[in-house]
């Protein structure tokens, strides 16, 4: 086993720790450093409330400056990694929101335009009436349906088959 320096931090601000661990790899020294954080087992920097996910800025074997070790982070414990589940969370539902828009302006274009309704209660109503069709005019872009299927692997969200 060889000693690592590791810079890991929360993602909502300024809060890390700079901590040397041993192990077998940059993969398990950063991965042991986010456990030691994530435990409370070393004091950060500052506090937070609301931490975001663990990730490291830069590891360097031995006791070197863990900034000059940025590039031996792997992907999935960057910042940039550790954040991506939450940004394809964002961006998950901002797909729902544009094709339930667009689905609910069709269906009341429908209602209102060809069937000459123009109560908005009664709007409502059908609308909420025909849920089962706004979900299949949705699912009738196959490309945009392949998206959300694919957000919702990466964030750990079980969708409809």
């Amino acid at each position: 086993m060889n000693t690592y320096t590791v810079c890991a931090a929360f993602y909502d601000c300024d809060t890390r720790a700079t901590v040397q661990v041993a192990a077998d790899s940059y993969q398990e020294a950063c991965e042991k450093a986010i456990a030691l954080v994530d435990n409370g087992e070393v004091t950060t920097e500052s506090r937070s409330w609301d931490p975001g996910p663990t990730f490291v800025y830069g590891v360097v074997e031995g006791a070197g400056d863990p900034w000059n070790g940025t590039g031996n982070v792997p992907f999935a414990l960057s910042e940039e990694g550790a954040t991506l589940p939450e940004r394809f969370a964002k961006a998950l539902a901002f797909a729902e929101q544009v094709a339930r828009l667009e689905t609910w302006r069709d269906c009341v274009t429908r209602i209102c335009g060809e069937e000459g309704v123009t109560d908005p209660m009664e709007i409502e109503n059908r609308i909420q009436q025909e849920q089962t069709d706004l979900d299949y005019l949705t699912s009738q872009d196959e490309a945009l349906e392949r998206l959300i299927r694919q957000a919702r692997a990466i964030v750990g969200v079980e969708g409809e088959e």
